[in-house]
């Protein structure tokens, strides 16, 4: 075992000489190995017997274990480790500014913003964590920002007897007003590495970044294949999840690969775009929670091309007076439609307090969808390559008498599109789920269809084609 050189030697980064001396200066151990099997990460942060340890990897290039360090100190935390910014260098200060983890509001300051292990209250309610803005506490909780910390929760997990569940964007998820019995892992791991292979882009995203974010990198960079997908919510590690879509793309069509974290012992497994079985709005991991593992990675594989993917009547009538459309024009045109619909999220918005499309469009059999037209001659309608017919669900609600707007107590329809039920306040879960059940009765007694939601449930004892049951007495 080996130290890395106090002093800049050639090909080592200076800044990388002065990481070291920081986190040895705080009673952090950085030492060199050799790590067995195949190279996959240049070291990594842990705590053996109450030190604390960074390993790094003999064979990684000085660039990689330089950013293995950064992704270290990330992890341990600056407040952790008891350092403001006037410890650190101009050039360190701004080398972390740069990776967007730790945004200082000057280059002297560093308040306590960046903490690997910062425990919440367990009765703290999960409320602000999601965009309804409802639900109640778990039986434990913890904002993880590295895979170190991320094995400790879910080995602490493992003691107390608790399923893990991950918290990203709390964009599509409804909690139960008594809370969860689980673990909950709030998701801020970052990290994006693009890598240029044969003619396409290899983009590795860590699960907790932003994913509008990650769009726009994209189009900015003229990579083609997540344009359609800009304005969503949420973070990266959810999307192949329900497999999101929009606008004529879904995020199977570009996915790579998902690297998921065995919650049993911490290890990584790397599934295919082939073994995540997606689906329209599913995958292998929709409704199994952590069994199949915690995502804590997704790889995209990008086309270096400038012309936008339009493959959506709405998103083309919104470009048409664009001759030759490039990637930023797809992006603003997805993002003003998505702000006209209040599908974009905005606190300003009246209409905020959602989980945007509360209901799947429904795929119909070939014999129902001749039943449904033989009623209703004017369905609007979507062909797929399997014979099968999807119906537009905002249609199908809209039709059967429930217009925008449309309020039952504190809940009710958006003003802006009948596909996203708004929580007003005051409003409970519980208040959430029963107009759900009034607005999927009203279309199945109108169109003999049966909708089923978008979000995850969480809390909730017994679900029902997806939708959980409310106890007697409280049907709508």
């Amino acid at each position: 075992m080996t130290k890395p050189s106090e002093s800049a030697a050639p090909g080592v980064p200076p800044l990388f000489v002065e990481l070291c001396q920081v986190l040895r200066s705080r009673g952090v151990v950085v030492r060199e190995e050799t790590f067995q099997g195949p190279f996959d990460r240049a070291g990594g942060y842990c705590e053996l017997r109450g030190d604390r340890l960074v390993l790094l990897d003999k064979r990684a290039r000085p660039a990689e274990q330089f950013r293995a360090l950064l992704e270290c100190i990330e992890e341990i935390g600056l407040s952790t480790l008891g350092l403001a910014g006037t410890d650190l260098s101009p050039a360190l200060l701004a080398q972390l500014n740069r990776r967007g983890h730790m945004p200082w509001p000057h280059s002297t300051e560093a308040p306590p913003l960046a903490r690997g292990h910062l425990r919440q209250d367990v009765s703290q309610n999960l409320a602000p964590y999601t965009t309804l803005g409802i639900g109640g506490p778990a039986a434990d909780f913890l904002v993880v920002h590295g895979r170190t910390s991320l094995a400790h929760q879910l080995a602490r997990a493992q003691e107390l007897g608790l399923e893990t569940r991950v918290l990203g964007g709390g964009s599509n998820l409804v909690v139960a007003d008594e809370g969860v019995a689980s673990s909950v892992v709030l998701m801020r791991t970052r990290g994006i590495r693009f890598q240029a292979e044969s003619g396409s882009v290899l983009a590795e995203v860590e699960a907790g970044e932003s994913w509008d974010e990650f769009v726009r990198q994209t189009v900015e960079r003229g990579y083609r294949g997540l344009e359609c997908l800009s304005g969503i919510p949420g973070t990266v590690g959810a999307t192949p999840i329900q497999n999101v879509g929009a606008y004529g793309q879904e995020v199977a069509q570009t996915i790579e690969s998902v690297t998921v974290m065995d919650p049993t012992d911490g290890s990584l497994t790397t599934l295919s775009n082939e073994a995540c079985e997606f689906s329209y709005r599913s995958s292998i991991f929709k409704g199994k929670g952590s069994a199949l593992g915690i995502v804590v990675s997704v790889t995209f594989r990008l086309e270096e091309d400038p012309r936008p993917t339009i493959a959506f009547k709405e998103l083309e009538a919104a470009l048409s007076d664009i001759a030759e459309p490039t990637l930023a024009d797809a992006r603003r045109a997805v993002v003003a439609l998505r702000r006209k619909k209040s599908m974009v999220y905005d606190v300003s918005d009246p209409n905020h307090r959602s989980c945007g499309s509360f209901f799947t469009n429904p795929v119909l059999p070939a014999a129902a969808f001749e039943r449904l037209q033989r009623k209703h001659t004017t369905v609007p309608h979507f062909p797929l390559p399997d014979g099968t017919f999807k119906v537009p669900a905002a249609w199908l609600i809209e039709k059967s008498g429930l217009t925008r707007g449309t309020r039952l107590g504190p809940v009710g329809l958006s003003t802006a599109h009948t596909l996203a039920i708004v929580a007003h306040d005051g409003a409970s879960a519980k208040d959430v789920v029963r107009f759900a059940h009034v607005v999927r009765r009203q279309v199945e007694e109108t169109f003999d269809v049966r909708l089923r939601p978008e979000p995850e449930f969480w809390g909730f004892a017994e679900l029902e084609d997806g939708l959980p049951v409310l106890p007697d007495g409280q049907e709508p």
